[in-house]
């Protein structure tokens, strides 16, 4: 009877012991006078290290702009610097797609938890954890 307990706390301490960002992320991408939209990523562990990888969308009231997202985590739990970059990004308004030119995202950083907050341009954005 003693593998059971032994196996439930090796499994806890094998699933604890790096980040995760996998799951949908909800927030706003502020742009100060430009206006604040809604933002939303979901992401999944990707075969590489301490990468994670998934699709994003911006939301406002005349269109979306989609891209596709890949974090790094520095491999460790807790507070820590994620490096994020964007491609495949579009924007889709009043039926017509365009492409645009993506830009990676600056000082993003992680709660170790919830919360991811980051910088793209002149916008911050900010979001939760929605599982």
């Amino acid at each position: 009877m003693r593998t059971v307990p032994f196996m439930l706390v090796s499994l806890t301490i094998i699933g604890c012991g790096g980040p995760n960002l996998s799951g949908t992320w909800v927030g706003d991408f502020d742009c100060g006078s430009e206006g604040t939209y809604d933002l939303e990523i979901t992401l999944e562990k990707d075969d590489k290290d301490n990468t994670f990888v998934g699709d994003g969308e911006i939301t406002a009231d005349d269109g979306e702009v989609t891209f596709e997202v890949e974090v790094e985590t520095e491999g460790e739990s807790g507070e820590q610097d994620l490096e994020i970059e964007l491609d495949d990004c579009e924007s889709k308004s009043g039926g017509e797609t365009e492409e645009l030119t993506c830009n990676d995202v600056d000082d993003a950083e992680w709660d170790g938890e919830d919360t991811i907050t980051f910088e793209l341009g002149d916008c911050d954005g900010d979001v939760e954890r929605d599982d």
